[in-house]
């Protein structure tokens, strides 16, 4: 975490957060995960871009992306060589490991025969009744050697396999912590291309040439004529037969 990320915390803890304490609350940190862990999202804008705006705007994102994907290309291969430095680490270690193991084991080994055979030779050169009273006891100093032997060449390769499983351990995690730094590292990239990106589109929007023209809403006034009025029956005294008239007036209404 960069000391301005830090100092950005610790200003936001003391003017904003002062009022909340928990021993599971750590400000730094807080923002410091919020900062890994942020979605940007496209800001909502007021107007649309003309055909020359548009030109900029590609032109502009194609500029970013690029410059993004070189940084991006960058980081793989800081992580390719932190990954295989420790590799080569890890190999030179369990080789040298070997080498000590195996060089020791042979003059442990070469001593061990230079010293029965010596014992051999002095055996050979005893007389019957030397040999009869020193024979068993040269045999178990010849054992012992051996057993001495047998037990340093298995300390040794008890040694060499610490050297190669802490090794393999060390560049376990190291290759962890730079694909992790890797991660982190390329995600805060593609952020910040999409904050610049962000802003770059502020500034073309800001431009009215950039934008096309507003179109003027058409206000539109409904007339205001009177319903039509509906017109009523209208009916006609006839006299005469009440039959007829009755006739009549049903005609009428019709």
């Amino acid at each position: 975490m960069s000391e301005e990320l830090k100092l950005c915390a610790i200003h936001f803890r003391d003017t904003h957060l002062m009022h909340y304490a928990s021993e599971y609350y750590d400000p730094v940190k807080a923002h410091e995960y919020y900062m890994k862990n942020r979605e940007l999202h496209p800001r909502e804008r007021k107007g649309t871009l003309n055909d020359e705006g548009k030109m900029v705007r590609d032109y502009v994102k194609n500029q970013i992306n690029e410059k993004r994907d070189n940084q991006l290309k960058s980081e793989d291969e800081i992580k390719k060589g932190k990954i295989d430095a420790a590799q080569a680490t890890k190999k030179s270690e369990i080789a040298s490991a070997r080498e000590k193991r195996d060089t020791s084991v042979k003059q442990y080994t070469q001593k061990m025969k230079n010293e029965i055979s010596s014992l051999s030779k002095k055996l050979k050169n005893m007389s019957k009744a030397e040999k009869a009273a020193k024979k068993d006891e040269i045999q178990e100093q010849i054992a012992r050697l051996r057993e001495t032997n047998a037990s340093k060449k298995a300390e040794l390769t008890e040694a060499y396999k610490k050297t190669s499983e802490t090794s393999t351990e060390k560049y376990k995690t190291e290759s962890v912590k730079a694909r992790e730094t890797n991660a982190a590292n390329k995600k805060q990239i593609r952020d910040t291309a999409k904050e610049t990106y962000e802003n770059e589109l502020d500034k073309i929007y800001a431009e009215d040439k950039y934008l096309k023209p507003k179109k003027e809403k058409k206000s539109s006034t409904k007339s205001s004529s009177p319903a039509p009025v509906k017109k009523k029956p209208t009916y006609r005294l006839v006299t005469g037969d009440r039959s007829k008239a009755t006739g009549i007036i049903g005609k009428i209404k019709d």
